[in-house]
């Protein structure tokens, strides 16, 4: 956090972050709500004592300024920030926000439901938060159900190429739950996986298809079955991603769900740049 130069200065903070909750408590501003639950996250001090003045974190007595009695958690909805003008040695103004990550995690759903904040930047960061951060209760059943909430608010098309910042795929979620990841008992979920991928699927995802045809061919949510696979492969194939390739050439290599055709699984091998056998 940045130093504040004076007292003059750690005022301003102090009243832009009495905007910002005023604004989240009465105006459902999103970016003030996203602001808040942020700092929920890390907490925030901002101390000033005549010249002197500095940032903080809450857990950190400062000497000059306020008694550490003072430094209690501000309990959500934040609807104030005090600045407060006399104290025993001085001039000095308090911003604080106790880390509090289950409150930021409420703060990040409200900003989706009431303040129209894509889920990508809300509903994400509040899983986020259940899964990975210390001082709250690690909930993976919710995070799953966030992520899902999110994947299908913004639905990406094409998994591999997506960005981080675009957001969660369904193929992302049903890989966790695949590998186990997105299960409270540690376990692989694959029949939830196997739902999840034929949602994206059917919205145009090709990497589904190839994870379908993957599920098809190792018996995995579903009943085993090669030659549906090798039909799964073939259309990811049909779109020119690559993984759908290398499965659909190693399909002609081995002849699972199909006749041997080594000649075609050569070609289909040099298409992607990878001229040598399976």
């Amino acid at each position: 956090m940045k130093r504040s130069r004076d007292l003059a200065e750690a005022r301003k903070t102090a009243q832009k972050f009495a905007k910002y909750a005023s604004m989240a408590a009465r105006e459902r501003d999103g970016t003030s709500v996203l602001s808040l639950a942020t700092y929920h996250v890390s907490g925030l001090a901002v101390v000033a004592c005549d010249s002197k003045s500095r940032s903080r974190s809450p857990s950190i007595e400062d000497e000059c300024a306020i008694p550490a009695s003072r430094c209690g958690q501000l309990p959500p909805p934040l609807e104030s920030v005090d600045v407060v003008p006399d104290v025993d040695c001085a001039n000095f103004v308090e911003v604080v926000i106790a880390r509090d990550p289950a409150a930021a995690v409420d703060m990040y759903v409200d900003a989706y439901t009431n303040c129209g904040v894509p889920a990508s930047q809300s509903l994400t960061a509040a899983a986020e938060i259940l899964l990975n951060e210390e001082g709250v209760e690690r909930d993976v059943e919710k995070a799953m159900e966030l992520y899902l909430a999110a994947a299908r608010s913004e639905p990406i098309i094409n998994s591999a190429t997506a960005l981080p910042s675009s957001g969660v795929s369904l193929v992302a979620i049903a890989d966790a739950f695949r590998d186990g990841l997105g299960t409270k008992s540690g376990q692989p979920d694959f029949v939830k996986a196997w739902e999840l991928y034929k949602e994206a699927a059917e919205l145009g995802d090709s990497t589904a298809l190839v994870r379908l045809g993957d599920s098809l061919r190792d018996g995995l949510g579903c009943e085993k079955n090669p030659t549906v696979a090798f039909g799964y492969y073939t259309k990811a194939a049909e779109v020119r991603d690559k993984e759908g390739i290398r499965r659909l050439a190693q399909c002609y290599w081995t002849g699972e769900g199909c006749e041997v055709d080594v000649v075609r699984a050569k070609k289909l091998a040099v298409e992607i740049g990878e001229n040598h056998a399976f």
